[in-house]
């Protein structure tokens, strides 16, 4: 196992990298995880997952790029211990567009949220004597979603493909009149809408793909039957319900039977 320490006050090398990483735009703080930062840079190779991912979250918080949420009356407050999205800064890169050939354009995804709506939470089951780390986010679109666990066990990410309207102009657009009249084709509305996609090279036949990284508060495992999902649907809402088994603590092992009968 690697001593290598990482070191902040005076920064060293791997401080400075990271920092300068984040401040030239080349790490995307709402969709990089640590894990994939960590793979890019070789400056970062001799240090475990979960040093590396500590520091990479401590210095996002450092430059204001870690979750908050937006009070008007007292200004945004950072607010850690919930989770959720990392939603304060604005994404400077596209989501995957699977298609052969695509452009990829920045401008496709300008969006920025406050407070994105997400929940994590942890609770003990006496019985079981175990913990569990509980996520609840709604489902962005209709079609499936998958998530997926960082090395270290502090993070999920979960990815969905984009709704197939979004690329549809003709049902986009269906009942878009104040009267509820669809607007045809050469309408400027419609017209700039189809021009803006060309640029961007999609079309009805492409497949956007996007994710959601969410925060835990507490590291969970990462074997495969170590967590449940399961959908549900309530009033008009689609929601994902993750439950994950936690790492112990030290007091819920003590208390659990490991004796031995021969």
């Amino acid at each position: 196992m690697s001593t290598k320490l990482w070191k902040e006050r005076p920064p060293g090398r791997e401080q400075i990298e990271l920092e300068k990483m984040f401040k030239n735009q080349e790490i995307d703080p709402r969709r990089d995880s640590p894990d994939s930062v960590k793979r890019r840079n070789d400056l970062f190779k001799d240090f475990s997952a979960p040093v590396f991912a500590n520091h990479f979250r401590k210095t996002k918080a450092k430059l204001g790029l870690s979750a908050t949420v937006v009070n008007y009356d007292e200004g945004p407050s950072s607010i850690p211990e919930m989770g959720g999205f990392d939603v304060r800064e604005r994404s400077r890169t596209p989501p995957e567009i699977i298609t052969s050939e695509s452009k990829q354009k920045e401008q496709i995804n300008n969006i920025r949220h406050n407070s994105a709506p997400c929940w994590t939470w942890t609770y003990t089951d006496h019985d079981k004597k175990k913990d569990f780390v509980c996520v609840a986010v709604p489902a962005v679109s209709g079609k499936k979603a998958k998530f997926s666990i960082s090395e270290d066990g502090l993070q999920i990410t979960i990815k969905y493909e984009w709704p197939e309207v979004m690329f549809k102009a003709n049902e986009l657009f269906s009942k878009s009149n104040a009267d509820g009249r669809k607007l045809l084709m050469n309408h400027p509305k419609v017209h700039s809408f189809v021009s803006y996609l060309n640029e961007c090279g999609v079309t009805e036949k492409s497949s956007l793909q996007g994710d959601s990284i969410i925060d835990l508060p507490k590291k969970i495992q990462r074997e495969n039957d170590s967590w449940t999902m399961e959908k549900v649907l309530v009033s008009d809402t689609k929601m994902i319900l993750l439950e994950f088994s936690a790492f112990q603590k030290s007091l819920m092992i003590n208390d659990a039977d490991t004796s031995l009968d021969f």
